[in-house]
């Protein structure tokens, strides 16, 4: 089975519907820069079926801070695809660096 990675700003349901979807094909991670943000809040813990959900901070996203923390979870070689959500958002342009 293929191991994907998604590097992705918060959980929203459309896309934690889909990172469902997909987890029953692949063997599939998916990073999220925080848990929310400033006016965005639901409850979706729920529905993490078929992904490993990783966050990298627990509060609001800060879109122009690096959270370093990416880079532990890019490793060459350990995951056959990963995909960047947001090139806007400096930690994902900072680990698409990183992947290049």
């Amino acid at each position: 089975m293929k191991k994907v990675l998604f590097i992705t700003n918060i959980p929203s349901p459309y896309r934690i519907a889909f990172y469902s979807l997909l987890g029953h094909y692949v063997d599939l991670t998916v990073i999220f820069e925080a848990r929310g943000a400033s006016g965005i809040k639901f409850n979706y813990y729920d529905e993490y079926k078929n992904f490993k959900a990783i966050f990298l901070s627990d509060g609001d996203i800060n879109e122009r801070k690096v959270n370093f923390g990416v880079f532990k979870y890019i490793r060459k070689g350990y995951f056959d695809y990963i995909f960047l959500t947001n090139y806007g958002y400096a930690t994902e342009l900072a680990a698409y660096l990183k992947c290049i």
